[in-house]
Order: structure tokens, then sequence, then C-alpha cells
């Protein structure tokens, strides 16, 4: 019921409203098929407007979930590649780790994370710094 009333507003969501949705059903464990199908195919239509904690947000839910959107997974690459230095550690190894759960591969990304991760390696987290050891980013590919 609840989930049939969401996917119905969902043209009227904005890109924040949809990361935090998609947050909501990660933390609770509830991989309602429609439900994240609708949110997926609204994040694409809405991917401009999102920025780095929505992009962050909406890839670590889907992986949280293991609910692979490939096309969402597509859409979210460019826009992160595109506001690479504004994402902080944990956006990056969130991303990271979102990718790698999902396994899509996406050479672009992964260099672009890995390359930003190098310039931030200072100021990494433990835990992000584990999640980057984890999902491979690697920093032997960019120069110092």
């Amino acid at each position: 019921a609840l989930s049939s009333a969401a996917i119905h507003q969902m043209t009227e969501a904005a890109a924040l409203d949809i990361a935090n949705m998609a947050w909501s059903c990660a933390k609770l464990g509830y991989g309602n098929a429609p439900l994240m199908d609708s949110l997926a195919a609204a994040a694409i239509q809405n991917m401009a407007e999102f920025r780095a904690p929505s992009l962050t947000n909406i890839s670590w839910s889907y992986a949280t979930l293991a609910y692979l959107v490939v096309p969402l997974m597509e859409a979210i690459s460019a826009p992160s590649i595109v506001r690479i230095s504004s994402l902080d550690m944990r956006d990056i190894s969130n991303i990271a780790f979102a990718f790698a759960t999902l396994r899509v591969l996406d050479e672009p990304l992964r260099n672009a994370l890995s390359a930003e991760a190098l310039r931030k390696i200072l100021r990494v987290e433990p835990q992000s710094l584990a999640f980057l050891t984890e999902v491979g980013l690697d920093a032997s590919a960019h120069p110092a």
C-alpha cells in the first residue's frame, strides 16, 4: 500500500526525495521490486539534479539491497565523474563500494574515483579506507 502510493508520486519527486526514499528502503531492508524500479526510473529521469550526497545515497542504497538496475548505475557514473571534486572520501568509498558490490565494471568511474581518492588520501577516514581497499581502487594506476 505504501509503496503503491509512493510509486504514483514518483513523477513529481525531486532528486533528494528519490535518493532519500531509496536510502530509507535500504536501511529498512525493504527491496520492493516495483518501488525500487520506479525509484530507479525517476532517478534516471532526474539525474541532472543529483548532487554528490544524492549520488552517494542512491548508489549505496541499491548496493545495500543487492538490487541491480544497470541503467541506473550507468546514469550515476557520468555525474559522479563530473562532480568528482565535490565528493568527499566517504562519497568516493560508498560509490566505489556500490559499483563493486553490484559487480558493475565502469573503468572511467573507477579511474576517476581512484585519482580523486589519491588527491584526498590525507583526509581519509578509517571506514572509507577499508571500503576503498576492499573494492580494489588501484592507486598504482595513477602517478603520485
